[in-house]
């Protein structure tokens, strides 16, 4: 996330998914502090990476862009609304509600996606490169090109985990809300303001 006006996340359901960790975690005597919920979460992060293998998929995307009659000025645009999402996850070309000229659009589109282990060839350590390859594009062979869908996703393999870790400590602020027993815990976090980031370093690196 590279945004410092994001909404913060919730990681309720990403402790539960890395199962790793006790699943009493929130009935301990004395409740875990945030630099022992984010260190478990590192090593249930470096398991991963040390276990996830190679693969490719065959993709479908079938992607519709909707433009409604609203007058310009009359609520917010779709670019604000955009602010809180990922970098990853972000609107292309969706311009402001109402804005004259556009059109409803629907793609559908065939694709392989491949993640790669691989080496970092600047710090010599393990990584997962994603890549995707468009084949096809409303039926009709892509020949490099891209698609141009409303949303797309990329990251969830390679750095989507490290969202709450100590990899990204740096370039985040963690809030560690009340710990209720039975319940999952929960991380909410934002990317730190630039200034304040170790020099060279940015949320998802």
């Amino acid at each position: 996330m590279t945004n410092r006006k994001s909404t913060a996340l919730q990681l309720g359901a990403f402790l539960a998914m890395l199962g790793s960790a006790s699943p009493c975690l929130g009935q301990l005597a004395q409740p875990l502090t945030l630099d022992e919920v984010v260190a478990k979460l590192q090593n249930n992060l470096d398991s991963y990476k040390r276990s996830i293998p190679s693969f490719l998929a065959d993709e479908h995307i079938d992607s519709s862009d909707r433009h409604f009659g609203n007058r310009v000025g009359s609520g917010p645009s779709i670019g604000d609304e955009s602010e809180s999402l990922p970098a990853g996850l972000r609107p292309v070309g969706s311009g402001l509600p109402g804005t004259a000229g556009l059109s409803d659009v629907d793609t559908i589109a065939e694709s392989v996606f491949r993640l790669k282990r691989d080496v970092d060839p600047e710090r010599h350590i393990p990584m997962l490169d994603e890549s995707r390859e468009i084949k096809t594009i409303d039926g009709k062979p892509a020949n490099g090109r891209d698609i141009d869908a409303s949303y797309t996703f990329s990251g969830a393999f390679s750095s989507g985990l490290a969202l709450v870790s100590k990899d990204q400590q740096a370039c985040m602020r963690y809030t560690l809300e009340p710990i209720k027993p039975g319940k999952p815990i929960i991380v909410s976090f934002v990317s730190a303001p630039a200034e304040q980031r170790p020099r060279g370093l940015r949320p998802g690196r």
